[in-house]
């Protein structure tokens, strides 16, 4: 496993620090200087000055990111300060934020009546709205900025309850899409090479109901989530950026904020409670060249605790049953998109296409499934296990607005028969200072 993690994360940091570790040439020699149609009209000053003036397009080298590049010293505070009032990083923050996409598969359950001829009844847990989870590249870029911005996410038929064919009975199903709307900030710190994001999700309240079994054995099951999702908190460190292109590594944490999940079959009843922090890692590159760009991003999920799960084992009161961890999950993220109508300032207008590939994996084996059994019934954690190794693939357009303001619409797609929906839609708008 340790090894893995460490073949994992040095690909990443070969492809992320390439720019860092080119010739003296590659730092030495300045930017070509852009048309005068595309530099900007206008430039915010860095946090704490008042000057609002341009300087002459430069570059910002971290002292982090120094030790990988010999052939330059570790940028001044002054560089820094420079360098934010500079063309070369408003034409780079003009670049459009990825469209990012996550939907974090809740652990799975199965549910087995000790009498009776019920069939078993499975579902997903809805932990958390059943629609948190932290990716780091959602709608977001390499460069530290100051802007505010909101989404909207419809997953189709995300969520199903189902149970099986015992006693020749006739399988049934029920499906339910879900609705995820975010608001998010995200405010520059230290002369604008740090940055702190706050992410709050809602939810669709759940309640997905039906009826099992038939004749005189029957009973209702339901499955229920109120629609608070867990806070998330990115904290993005630059590490390098030029004109073209940027460099950052980060930390975002998932706070246990979302609402329980539970599940009720006839007299049988289980809860699971929101409860672990997730700790995640990552790092973002960003690149322009002419009317192309594209991001790379590269994240760990650590969950860091675990989420109790009560049940009613052998009475009407829940008693807790076991505790649910998550493996260590690895998330890769990479979009290119293309300019139709590109913004002849960073605050002007334009129209890009965009699309995207997002992937996910436990970069372990083993499942943290367990059976609790008692005198009404068994419940099975994790068998069959979540879907926790998922593809997808974004496409979309991204208008901007003027004045900082962007317009994007996208359509996601699962490429794996192992899924957590059927297709995705999702809406942002974003306000960049």
């Amino acid at each position: 496993m340790a090894r893995r993690i460490w073949l994992c994360w040095l690909a990443a940091a070969c492809i992320a620090a390439a720019p860092l570790v080119g010739s003296a040439q590659d730092f030495d020699e300045s930017p070509s200087a852009p048309a005068e149609s595309q530099r900007p009209l206008a430039v915010n000053p860095f946090p704490g000055s008042s000057a609002a003036s341009l300087v002459a397009e430069t570059d910002f080298l971290s002292p982090f990111a120094s030790f990988f590049s010999p052939a330059r010293q570790a940028s001044t505070t002054i560089d820094l300060q420079s360098y934010y009032r500079s063309p070369s990083r408003s034409q780079l923050l003009a670049v459009p934020e990825m469209f990012g996409d996550y939907r974090r598969a809740g652990p799975t359950l199965v549910i087995t009546p000790a009498s009776g001829l019920l069939p078993a009844l499975a579902t997903e847990i809805p932990v958390g709205a059943a629609i948190s989870g932290l990716r780091a590249a959602e709608n977001n870029h390499a460069l530290p900025a100051d802007r505010v911005w909101a989404s909207f996410n419809y997953f189709s038929n995300a969520y199903d309850v189902q149970t099986d064919g015992s006693f020749g009975l006739t399988p049934t199903s029920r499906s339910q899409s879900l609705y995820r709307s975010v608001i998010a900030v995200e405010k520059l710190l230290d002369c604008g090479q740090t940055s702190l994001e706050v992410r709050m999700p809602f939810g669709s309240a759940l309640n997905t109901t039906g009826v099992a079994g038939a004749g005189a054995n029957v009973a209702g099951f339901g499955v229920e989530s109120n629609s608070l999702g867990n806070l998330n908190l990115l904290l993005k460190r630059l590490m390098y950026a030029d004109e073209c292109r940027a460099f950052s590594v980060g930390v975002g944490l998932e706070l246990p904020t979302g609402s329980s999940g539970a599940i009720t079959y006839g007299a049988l009843h289980a809860t699971v409670d929101s409860q672990a922090v997730h700790v995640v890692p990552y790092a973002a590159y960003t690149e322009r060249s002419g009317r192309w760009f594209g991001h790379a991003f590269a994240q760990l999920d650590i969950a860091a605790g675990s989420d109790p799960f009560q049940a009613t084992l052998n009475g009407a009161t829940p008693e807790l049953a076991g505790k649910i961890d998550q493996p260590v999950l690895l998330g890769m993220d990479a979009g290119l998109g293309y300019w139709l109508l590109q913004p002849c300032c960073p605050q002007g207008r334009g129209l890009a296409l965009l699309s995207e590939i997002h992937s996910t994996l436990p970069i372990h084996d083993d499942d943290d499934d367990f059976v609790a059994a008692g005198a009404l019934g068994t419940f099975a954690i994790n068998s069959p296990p979540p879907a926790y190794e998922v593809l997808h693939l974004t496409a979309g357009i991204h208008a901007e607005l003027g004045q900082g303001w962007s317009l994007r619409s996208g359509v996601v797609f699962p490429m794996r028969k192992e899924r957590v929906f059927d297709a995705e839609y999702v809406l942002q708008i974003n306000r960049t200072r």
